[in-house]
């Protein structure tokens, strides 16, 4: 948490992402999305931090306009932590919702081949910005757990889906970019996977399965086993055996 301690007032504010409560999140991160100016955007996002309601605007705007520049200057930087990348966000912050339980940190409780697929879901609604591959991203991340554990992927159902359709769509957003947090761990983990553009594939699996199915073997067992591997030591073999590959193909170019 950031500090801020103007003569008597004194308020916490969020330091990053891990901080924010889900009011927050779903507040900041749509607007995040739609590319919102900066300059405009960091006195929202300062007022949702300090947690100053639109109920009081006069109140508010009367405050910010008495303040010295250097206050407000002051202020303004605690916003500034949002527009930046964060390598070291490995959680989501929306642990469950409507009786569905997203992933561990870091993926801890993630297999290969569930994030695969989720991966795909989530390059498809990059590119597409379709509500079905937002849901199907959701719905594969974010699943029943009946014993506060997810029940284990399973690509042939997906009936809480139709719960995942009724959230409202700035929390769906909101794990769209805390994904994407969580993710550049793994790139910065794997370059040589990412570099490849072999982290993910399309919606439906794609060249993932293909992927999945090169690396079963020797080191993680027959087909299925593979696809049940957890997805950090599986990209950490991924990405040693493309940097050997790499290693090759320059000693020996063709």
């Amino acid at each position: 948490m950031n500090t801020l301690q103007i003569g008597t007032y004194r308020h916490d504010a969020p330091a990053g992402w891990d901080e924010l409560d889900p009011a927050q999140l779903c507040y900041i991160v749509p607007r995040m999305l739609k590319g919102m100016h900066k300059g405009a955007a960091r006195l929202l996002f300062t007022q949702q931090l300090l947690n100053v309601r639109w109920y009081k605007p006069r109140l508010w705007w009367w405050w910010w306009v008495k303040m010295a520049p250097d206050e407000r200057h002051h202020i303004l930087q605690l916003a500034d932590w949002i527009f930046e990348d964060n390598p070291k966000q490995n959680d989501f912050i929306i642990k469950q919702h409507n009786g569905l339980h997203g992933p561990a940190a870091a993926f801890a409780d993630t297999t290969a081949k569930e994030w695969g697929v989720a991966d795909g879901w989530f390059q498809k609604w990059q590119q597409t910005k379709s509500t079905e591959a937002l849901d199907m991203f959701v719905a594969i991340l974010y699943r029943p757990s009946p014993n506060c554990t997810r029940v284990p992927y399973n690509g042939n159902n997906f009936a809480h889906i139709e719960k995942v359709k009724r959230w409202p769509l700035s929390m769906k957003l909101g794990i769209i970019i805390n994904y994407r947090h969580v993710r550049r761990i793994l790139e910065l983990e794997n370059r040589h996977v990412f570099g490849n553009s072999a982290g993910g594939g399309s919606g439906n699996g794609g060249n993932w399965y293909d992927v999945l199915l090169s690396m079963a073997g020797d080191k993680f067992g027959p087909l299925p086993d593979t696809e049940n591997t957890n997805i950090r030591p599986f990209l950490r073999e991924l990405d040693h055996r493309l940097e050997q590959q790499k290693r090759a193909e320059e000693k020996n170019p063709s």
